[in-house]
């Protein structure tokens, strides 16, 4: 038994066993150095004595990373998962906001078709998650916008009493609130397949009950 723990001891405690493969994925191009020297600082560390929590949580402080996983095993492999925030809106020019109404900040890939406006900029670093936070509200709008209607290029802001509204081109569409988000943007898909020209006309769409919705021109 003595000789088993010793040689398990020696498994887990030995240079041998340092990573000598790592695989990434999930990754985005503008993460790569940065990740590299995270892992840099690991390489002569024996795989089963790599702080695989502080390492993900390092990783996970990054802005635009959702979530970070590290596997690795004593014959010197691991593999590293990464889970990017995906931007539902943008937010300015260079930062994004994701379906939880977290913000990071936007690399170079295509900003999103769909902007939150500046009106709402002082709630920029709220990250909580509760409806009450504004940016957790327009964000799931857009996630659902996102969805149905990804060619859709337009504008979520609030208005003077802090009710949803969707500006595109010269169509304004009232939301309200975050309320029956299915039949709402249901009801916005069936108005721009019906009449693709209803953006450039102009006016309003009243979602506000989705029961009753109402057109003005």
């Amino acid at each position: 038994m003595a000789f088993v723990s010793a040689l398990v001891a020696g498994l887990v405690a030995s240079p041998l066993t340092s990573p000598t493969q790592i695989r990434v994925s999930g990754a985005a191009r503008h993460q790569e150095a940065t990740i590299a020297r995270l892992l840099r600082a690991n390489a002569d560390r024996p795989c089963l004595l790599i702080d695989a929590g502080a390492l993900e949580a390092s990783l996970a402080s990054l802005s635009d990373i959702r979530t970070a996983a590290l596997r690795s095993n004593v014959f010197g492999r691991a593999r590293l998962r990464i889970q990017c925030r995906r931007a539902v809106a943008g937010l300015g020019e260079s930062m994004a906001v994701d379906e939880t109404g977290r913000t990071f900040f936007l690399d170079s890939r295509k900003p999103p078709n769909l902007q939150i406006s500046t009106n709402v900029k002082d709630f920029h670093t709220i990250i909580t998650i509760s409806d009450s936070n504004p940016l957790n509200r327009l964000s799931r709008v857009a996630k659902k916008i996102q969805e149905s209607l990804p060619k859709v290029v337009g504008t979520l802001e609030f208005d003077d009493r802090e009710r949803i509204r969707l500006l595109i081109e010269d169509l304004v569409v009232e939301f309200g609130d975050t309320s029956d988000l299915d039949a709402k943007v249901g009801i916005l898909s069936s108005a721009l397949k019906e009449n693709p020209q209803r953006a450039q006309q102009g006016g309003s769409i009243i979602l506000v009950d989705p029961e009753d919705p109402v057109q003005v021109r």
